[in-house]
């Protein structure tokens, strides 16, 4: 994988998603493949091979350094103003390699995005509640220990190629932190928030104070995600606060945020589309 800086922003979003850090980019890289694949198969008229090297390549060029580029808030009718990048799909995809089907852009910028009616492959989902970075998982209360669960976020693919993610979130500035496009130490304020999914096969709640280090600091700093889940069988809406901050010198760092069902987000939350381009 070249560049360091894409290696941090892929960590980052794997740990937003759940994924723990020993495996956090090989599973990011299989899942993004698979959502360029998809698109690939399904869009394309040319054969397996020409379709196998439009895949590899853009791959090969969203693995290489990440820039900023034109981002979008939608209006109130769900529309980016503006829009450039034409047609595309929105997909859901989730931390354990899969991606769903949930809506599409047009080229006037008009969306769709929803719940998709598609479900999961219940073999491929995580049986961890609170992850394993938790250091005190033992004390999650679960009320159905046999449900299994799946967190994303998500995607846009336009011409077979990923451009971006796509959030509501509180401001541009934590839309873009979202997909650790705020840069380092840019996290956001107590009191922000975006929404992310979360799919399981069985009703559940879910109830932890989960406690885990951030490596920022050579000491580490201590940080806590307050996770109050009440989870319908199917997918889900989750809202993830920002309760507590810590600055050092001038970079402002997460040290508590919040996760919980809602039935819908807020009415004046907008959509921002987060544009990711190779160099």
């Amino acid at each position: 994988m070249r560049g360091s800086k894409s290696y941090r922003r892929i960590i980052m979003l794997c740990l937003l998603l759940g994924i723990t850090t020993e495996t956090s980019a090989q599973v990011f890289e299989k899942l993004i493949r698979k959502v360029i694949e998809k698109d690939v198969a399904a869009d394309s008229t040319s054969n397996i091979e020409t379709g196998k090297k439009r895949s590899d390549r853009n791959f090969r060029e969203l693995m290489g350094e990440i820039e900023s580029s034109q981002d979008f808030e939608s209006t109130k009718k769900n529309t980016f103003v503006g829009w450039p990048y034409g047609r595309g799909d929105i997909f859901l995809v989730t931390a354990n390699r899969q991606s769903v089907h949930s809506g599409y852009i047009f080229e006037d910028g008009f969306f769709t995005a929803m719940f998709p009616d598609e479900n999961v492959d219940s073999h491929m989902l995580a049986g961890e509640f609170v992850g394993k970075k938790c250091e005190n998982q033992d004390e999650a209360i679960i009320s159905n220990p046999k449900a299994k669960l799946a967190m994303g976020t998500l995607a846009v693919v336009t011409k077979g190629e990923f451009t971006g993610g796509l959030v509501r979130a509180s401001s541009m500035t934590k839309a873009r932190n979202v997909f650790n496009r705020g840069g380092e130490g840019v996290e956001g304020v107590a009191g922000d928030y975006h929404y992310i999914y979360v799919y399981t096969t069985k009703a559940t709640q879910i109830k932890c104070d989960c406690q885990w280090q951030r490596d920022i600091t050579e000491e580490g700093l201590e940080a806590v995600d307050r996770l109050d889940y009440d989870l319908e069988k199917g997918w889900n809406l989750v809202k993830v606060t920002l309760v507590k901050t810590h600055q050092i010198e001038n970079k402002r760092f997460f040290i508590e945020r919040r996760f919980e069902t809602v039935p819908t987000a807020l009415k004046e939350t907008p959509w921002y589309f987060i544009h990711t381009k190779a160099n």
